[in-house]
């Protein structure tokens, strides 16, 4: 048999919902990476109508500070995650997941220490969606887990059904109320915008109080910029801490949207 991966999505989420139990206990909250995969076993993936089954949820424990040190870091980070999952076996497939996952995360992405101080501070939660694809030569197409509808069942996961698999993999209970582990955040699952969303500006076509960041109010570099929806312009690394706080504008207070 042959191992294909494919529809490799990463986002990344904060997930403010208090603990049941005592992973804060060092004053270190946890974070995880959560795997949706979906698989199906076919003889051509090219012609047949054999769908993915429904996703089944994985889940590794990390410790978020990593996220804050060097790409090797992260790095490290994804590939034992993949291993964790014992769901892929094709070593091509392993590294290029785990390299997927890092890419996405230190380009989109970026973690101070402050974040990761609080003890109360939301979760970092790295959602990577999958589909795998068993090719059985010399077979007939064998289904596993069919759902109804065509080819659109891989359409992303929404926040609603990630939050519950995130609690049915955490053990919280099936009845208890969940309560937000700060106050002063919206409660359960909140996506960060990556910085892939925002168009990278022309340095050169901004003068005086323009060529500064509204941030740091620092002076831009060539790359170093993205323009927002609203048309406000910033450093890469200063909007992409901001937006882990607020997913708005710092200047107009536009809300952005997925």
């Amino acid at each position: 048999m042959e191992e294909i991966v494919s529809h490799k999505q990463v986002r990344l989420f904060k997930w403010n919902v208090k603990s049941v139990d005592h992973d804060h206990e060092h004053h270190i909250p946890q974070a995880q990476v959560l795997f949706l995969i979906r698989s199906r076993f076919v003889s051509d993936p090219a012609t047949s109508n054999v769908r993915f089954s429904y996703p089944i949820a994985y889940n590794f424990a990390f410790n978020p500070k990593c996220l804050s040190s060097s790409t090797n870091s992260v790095q490290t980070m994804a590939y034992e995650a993949v291993l964790s999952t014992n769901q892929f076996h094709d070593l091509r497939n392993i590294v290029g997941l785990a390299n997927t996952i890092s890419g996405y995360v230190v380009k989109n992405h970026s973690f101070g220490l402050d974040k990761f101080s609080n003890p109360n501070a939301p979760r970092v939660v790295i959602v990577v969606e999958v589909n795998k694809t068993w090719l059985l030569k010399g077979f007939q197409d064998y289904g596993i887990g069919e759902i109804e509808g065509d080819q659109s069942d891989v359409a992303i996961i929404d926040e609603e059904t990630m939050l519950l698999m995130l609690t049915n993999l955490l053990r919280v209970p099936v009845f208890s109320v969940l309560e937000p582990s700060n106050m002063s955040e919206p409660l359960g699952l909140t996506q960060i915008p990556g910085l892939n969303l925002f168009k990278l500006c022309d340095v050169g076509a901004f003068a005086g109080d323009e060529g500064t960041c509204a941030i740091c109010l620092e002076e831009f570099s060539m790359d170093s910029c993205r323009k927002m929806p609203c048309s406000h312009v910033f450093h890469g690394h200063c909007i992409a801490q901001w937006l882990w706080r607020k997913r708005s504008c710092p200047v107009c207070r536009s809300q952005l949207v997925n």
